[in-house]
């Protein structure tokens, strides 16, 4: 067998180790479901505790590279397209980037993630209640603003500019993801044994991440979904049923492309979070919750560069961070393949600046608002009538929500509204996550395009019947962690692609 038939025969044999360990892995947490979590989990946050500077400053990076592209002269230049223009509407486009990367996070931890903070800060806040509450959601932002969608648009930036850029096999066919990368960081796209394994190595932490990332979202958004059902009364659905719906819808979606479920699906999710967060602005007091939702915005303007740098700290204790602020970078980095080719495939056509301007500023200045309407006034809630909401949290993290919807004009219009919210965002990041999956692990192992999907349903399945939110974020990053090599790799190849070539080139 030759050197070259070697390397081609590698990868569906390393391919099929990946499917046959994460089957077991799947198996191990439904036999032993406590022993494997925690031993996960153990891992996890060895890695968190001993490498968390290193996450932060790896996604500031991410930050100043995406503000460095979008304002240079490089961001005139256009992504390659089958056409003279985007394939899809500016209102479709951003209602698929957005859904893809953040969906049911959003419904999960809108009230949850303020409120905790709150009650449990990193620090005592001088000054007033309202000044605590302002700071709690400016926290907020930290985890769900520029440097996520930073990291996103990087990712996605990578894998649309490196596959453009001419990397071919000797036989002059498209290659990998991962073996695009490879020729980024080597000026070669020579695509001998070497490069075959490398590239499809690269493309393998891809998937196991997106598999694990995505996986761990769905369990929290079942778990959600339980809740929410049960405060209306419905608590006879088992998760595994909610499971079973959930998968059946995203892998249909998935199978009807781009164009079709998955485009239709995002932009009726977003069109009922629009009228679910508008309904919120004008139920809720607003001119008390609008002017701690300012503040909150100025606070984080004003820390993001401090935050950027350094792990907050209390007293050089960097606890609070490690469990909140790093789990959550690296949440996103497991979720970065997966969002970073979706964005990759529905961008086509657009010019850097646009791209970048687009994934890192527009989905911000909506998690502004969002949590504004959800965290300022459940925060304002809580100001109002202290102990109500933050009582919750020792029962369920999203326990808050539905108490908060009670008090409200429409809340049971409000509380069915955000499990529909919820199911479509679960749907549409799942089916996204299958289609990424599908195009990474079918160049591995062709006829078994769909096996992806179903695995990742099955460790999704797995920590459903272990039904712990916290061991779900744990197996979520346990992903992110071999990833954040490529994608400071990605990182590195884009610097040497973009920076170091003529701008009109």
């Amino acid at each position: 067998m030759t050197r070259e038939a070697r390397g081609s025969a590698l990868q569906p044999a390393l391919a099929a180790l990946t499917v046959l360990s994460i089957v077991g892995l799947g198996y191990l947490l439904l036999a032993y479901p406590n022993e494997v979590a925690n031993a996960i989990a153990t891992t996890t946050q060895g890695v968190v505790s001993r490498a968390g500077t290193g996450v932060l400053w790896l996604c500031s990076a991410a930050l100043a590279l995406s503000l460095l592209l979008m304002l240079g002269p490089w961001g005139r230049r256009r992504l390659p397209a089958d056409g003279p223009g985007p394939e899809f509407s500016l209102p479709a486009w951003l209602s698929m980037l957005f859904a893809a990367g953040m969906g049911s996070g959003l419904v999960f931890w809108g009230l949850a993630e303020p409120l905790s903070h709150f009650q449990s800060p990193p620090a005592p806040v001088a000054g007033e209640k309202i000044d605590a509450a302002g700071r709690a959601l400016a926290l907020t932002y930290l985890h769900w603003g520029f440097h996520t969608w930073a990291v996103y648009a990087i990712a996605g930036l990578a894998f649309a500019w490196l596959t453009a850029g001419g990397s071919k096999d000797d036989r002059g066919e498209d290659t990998s993801a991962g073996r695009n990368l490879l020729a980024g960081l080597t000026g070669s796209a020579r695509g001998g044994p070497a490069a075959r394994i490398a590239g499809g190595s690269f493309d393998l932490i891809a998937l196991v991440a997106v598999l694990f990332g995505v996986a761990g979202s769905l369990a929290n958004g079942v778990d959600l979904m339980q809740v929410g059902l049960s405060a209306q009364g419905v608590s006879t659905l088992p998760g595994w049923l909610l499971l079973t719906v959930l998968g059946v819808v995203s892998l249909l979606s998935a199978a009807s492309g781009l164009r079709r479920g998955i485009r239709v699906l995002s932009m009726l999710n977003m069109g009922l979070a629009v009228v679910l967060v508008c309904w919120l602005w004008v139920v809720i007091d607003w001119q008390s919750a609008g002017g701690l939702w300012l503040a909150s915005i100025l606070t984080y303007l004003r820390e993001l560069p401090g935050w950027s740098i350094a792990l907050i700290t209390a007293d050089g204790d960097t606890s609070w961070a490690e469990g909140w602020t790093v789990v959550y970078l690296l949440w996103w980095i497991a979720w970065t393949p997966f969002v970073g080719l979706f964005l990759a495939g529905i961008s086509r056509g657009r010019t850097v600046a646009g791209y970048l301007a687009g994934v890192t500023v527009v989905p911000v200045l909506v998690s502004f608002v969002w949590f504004g309407a959800f965290g300022a006034g459940g925060l304002e809630a809580e100001l109002d009538t202290p102990g109500e909401l933050t009582t919750g949290l020792a029962t369920h993290y999203t326990a808050p929500l539905f108490l908060w919807y009670e008090g409200l004009p429409g809340g049971v219009m409000l509380a069915w509204g955000s499990l529909l919210l919820l199911l479509i965002f679960l749907v549409t990041s799942a089916d996204s996550a299958a289609w990424v999956m599908n195009r990474l692990g079918g160049q591995l192992l062709p006829g078994l395009r769909g096996v992806w999907g179903v695995l990742m349903l099955l460790v999704a399945a797995a920590l459903v019947v272990r039904g712990d939110v916290d061991i779900n974020k744990q197996v979520a990053i346990a992903g992110a962690i071999p990833f954040a090599l490529v994608l400071a790799l990605q990182m590195v190849a884009l610097v040497r692609t973009i920076l170091f070539a003529r701008p009109d080139g």
